[in-house]
């Protein structure tokens, strides 16, 4: 079975149990720990630009057992 999240914007999150909410956690934070540890999904978070307290995702790592880690990374600036 495939079961879906989405990730996107001022951290906007549809869990895989399909919730809904806004997080803006600054830092990094694993969002999937799937068979504890079969499957890991990390993401970072900076503040968003123009002040406040908005966050948005700037990188993400994902690892599967036995496997390379994949990371992805928008560089400085956007």
């Amino acid at each position: 079975m495939c079961i879906a999240g989405w990730l996107w914007g001022d951290p906007h999150i549809v869990t895989l149990d399909t919730g809904n909410y806004t997080f803006n956690g600054l830092g990094e934070y694993t969002m999937v720990d799937a068979k504890n540890g079969h499957f890991e999904l990390q993401a970072r978070t900076k503040l968003a630009k123009g002040g406040g307290t908005a966050t948005v995702f700037t990188a993400a790592v994902a690892k599967e057992a036995n496997t390379s880690a994949v990371q992805v990374a928008l560089k400085d600036g956007g």
